[in-house]
């Protein structure tokens, strides 16, 4: 099947005018690393602590004392290229940028920071071994319209078949938010909160955006 008969289908038209993107469209090499996992966007493992970086032109001086910071999805657990997947799946890291003035020579200077959320996901993960997939089921499985009913349930049912059985006496690590904290970052009543549409927020320490629950 080529694009054109693919997009001139009434299923394929549906797709689009919903919003959903496959992770794979048919004529894609299936063999090939998803967009998201690989170059610009491939996930990185290194956390960074107000690592001094270099920089051109000039950083306004009200910029002192500030900190710019972003989150995003980061995935751990995402090397197996075949399954679903999609851009909203990723563990949550924080990137921001510290602007502090250097007390020798004045000038304000920018030091970059990047961790990843300690939700219980991520630290089930780091705990136990490896996963080959992240133990919620993909965005991209729940809203496919292709998808079927019974092929959601089983990826709830797994879901559950993992986080039930963490909350037995004697393991390390009990999975209670199953959120991965990925999606915005809002600062109210003095707290810098990560959230995400499943699960609760997670406040995060400000500059060092080390995870405080």
């Amino acid at each position: 099947m080529d694009r054109i008969k693919y997009f001139g289908t009434d299923k394929s038209a549906k797709m689009i005018w919903r919003g959903y993107t496959p992770a794979r469209m048919p004529w894609e090499d299936s063999s090939q690393p998803l967009p998201w996992l690989s170059g610009n966007f491939a996930p990185i493992a290194t956390e960074l602590l107000c690592t001094l970086y270099s920089y051109t032109g000039a950083i306004p001086n009200k910029f002192a004392g500030g900190q710019s910071i972003r989150n995003g999805g980061n995935p751990v657990s995402n090397d197996n290229l075949s399954r679903d997947a999609h851009w909203f799946d990723g563990d949550g890291m924080p990137s921001g940028v510290l602007f502090r003035r250097d007390e020798r020579s004045g000038h304000i200077q920018p030091k970059f920071t990047n961790r990843f959320i300690q939700t219980d996901l991520y630290l089930s993960i780091k705990t136990s071994s490896p996963l080959s997939k992240p133990i919620l089921p993909s965005i991209a499985t729940l809203v496919n319209p292709q998808g079927s009913l019974t092929s959601i349930l089983i990826s709830i049912i797994g879901a559950l078949a993992l986080v039930l059985p963490s909350h037995l006496p004697g393991l390390q690590q009990s999975i209670k938010k199953i959120g991965v904290a990925n999606t915005a970052i809002y600062f109210h009543d003095d707290r810098a909160l990560t959230t995400y549409e499943s699960g609760p927020p997670i406040r995060i320490l400000l500059p060092e955006l080390a995870t405080a629950g």
